[in-house]
């Protein structure tokens, strides 16, 4: 990997979400949603690949580097964002192999997306 980025989408349409990733050069959006559903026309998971794709960047969708349900009922419930990334971090820790084989695996460019 000889980049790595993050992006969101909160605001941004399809359109504008594009036009930032080719802008900065990204070849690979990774998606890492538990659950790759939005209510935002365009950013659901079967939509997003194929806009992506279609201005010649990869998408890879990697569900075990999102935040488990039980971590987010977790923070709906208490608030407590200090506990929310300690648990998060806690999760990855255990997602290290996944991570290591997506360095070397991934090419390019990647931006992260949540």
């Amino acid at each position: 990997m000889k980049q790595l980025l993050t992006i969101g989408y909160e605001g941004a349409s399809l359109e504008d979400f594009l036009a930032t990733l080719m802008a900065a050069g990204v070849t690979v959006l990774l998606d890492v949603r538990e659950l790759p559903i939005s209510r935002r026309k365009g950013f659901s998971k079967k939509a997003l690949a194929e806009g992506v794709e279609s201005v010649g960047i990869s998408y890879r969708h990697e569900r075990d580097l999102g935040s488990p349900k039980l971590i987010r009922q977790q923070l709906h419930t208490d608030g407590d964002y200090k506990v929310f990334f300690q648990s998060f971090t806690d999760y990855l820790e255990s997602q290290k192999p996944l991570l290591k084989n997506l360095a070397v695996e991934l090419d390019g460019s990647v931006a992260l997306m949540c």
